[in-house]
């Protein structure tokens, strides 16, 4: 049982770490296409039959009172898309491409 528990221990401690380097490269994305983050962000894990098989960050910017821009992430921080979950944010980052 202890190797089991150490185990679990080592992986959720890579995986914090992991999901910690993956939120600094989302806000970096969301800072070079124009928009200062404006409240503490959210980082999900995307989970699969396989486990966590990616990141979800989702932002609130400055200037916009609705919605959030979202960044989506494999595991190796990756980004695979960035999207606006409500009109708002969708025009603007159609504006700021």
């Amino acid at each position: 049982m202890k190797p089991f528990v150490l185990g679990l221990v080592a992986a959720l401690g890579f995986s914090s770490t992991a999901s910690a380097d993956c939120l600094d490269v989302a806000i970096r994305a969301i800072e070079q296409k124009g928009f200062a983050v404006h409240k503490a962000p959210r980082l999900d894990e995307v989970w699969g039959a396989q486990g966590v098989t990616g990141y979800r960050a989702w932002f609130r910017v400055a200037r916009y009172e609705r919605g959030h821009i979202v960044v989506n992430m494999r595991t190796n921080c990756s980004i695979t898309h960035i999207w606006g979950d409500v009109p708002e944010t969708q025009q603007a980052l159609r504006d700021h491409d």
